[in-house]
């Protein structure tokens, strides 16, 4: 067999960390959890002490557990969570250069179709168009406010994408918008200016559009409506040139973004108007 055909065999760390990895992806560890003592590990998996140590560290890389040194020290569990993909997807896009109007896009590709999907679903179910209208109704009361308003809308789009049905849909467009809502925060893009008071009801009218769309279930013009909404709102928040600079991934030392991350308990302000 040639050097190139051989098949490399896992370390017997990676083997270790395979294991406990299932056991937390299956839910025989749980959130906050303490691992066995190392010695129990030791005892358990038949290894040496630095192989239990590497496969922490790569467990650890992949933020399923956090080691804690000390008298009361361990290896805590944490299960993987969906506020975290955000993180993780725009770490590799800022490494990989990848520019903000990329990402605009892959949105402007996917919400449209978690619309049609809601659609669909709203000729038999009638709570998704009631929940809609009572967003948008919520986004009228708090217009006069600006952070309220950003949170109320971004409500609304999560709500069409978590409305679609799709679980797996809904994780990745969630966190492509809460990921376009850093790039807003991070390069100074604000809908505050003269006409703030006229693109906030103008957005309105948008989604107000965009339920009667879902509520006829018209799956072409909820798509179309959204495709529309979502154009105009990027060219809204941020300058031609933010728009092709590279991703970034959140700066907790940004007032801005400490600023609507204290004042929204459904976490970051979305691009979406």
């Amino acid at each position: 067999m040639s050097t190139d055909a051989r098949i490399r065999q896992p370390r017997t760390a990676e083997i270790v960390a395979a294991v406990l990895r299932r056991r937390i992806l299956d839910g025989e560890l749980a959130d906050g959890e303490v691992l066995s003592p190392q010695s129990r590990l030791l005892e358990e998996f038949g290894v040496s002490r630095p192989s239990i140590r590497d496969a922490f560290w790569i467990l650890q890389s992949e933020g399923l557990l956090t080691v804690r040194r000390g008298k009361h020290g361990g290896a805590i569990v944490h299960t993987p969570k969906a506020e975290g993909t955000s993180k993780m997807i725009g770490m590799v896009l800022e490494v990989e250069r990848v520019s903000a109007s990329d990402l605009a896009e892959a949105i402007d590709l996917l919400e449209p179709t978690c619309g049609k999907q809601c659609a669909q679903r709203a000729v038999e179910d009638e709570s998704i168009v009631a929940e809609l209208e009572t967003l948008v109704e919520e986004s009228k009361s708090v217009i006069e406010d600006r952070l309220a308003f950003l949170q109320s809308s971004q409500k609304f789009h999560d709500a069409i994408v978590r409305l679609a049905g799709n679980r797996t849909l809904a994780l990745v467009a969630g966190a492509l918008n809460e990921l376009w809502s850093v790039q807003q925060l991070e390069r100074g893009g604000t809908v505050d200016g003269e006409h703030s008071i006229e693109r906030r009801n103008a957005a309105v009218h948008d989604h107000e559009a965009i339920v009667d769309a879902i509520r006829r279930g018209d799956e072409a013009e909820t798509a179309k409506r959204l495709q529309e909404h979502l154009y105009v709102a990027q060219k809204m928040v941020m300058a031609d040139e933010a728009v092709s600079s590279p991703v970034v991934v959140a700066d907790p030392r940004n007032l801005a973004w400490s600023e609507l991350r204290q004042t929204s308990k459904r976490g970051p302000t979305s691009r979406n108007l």
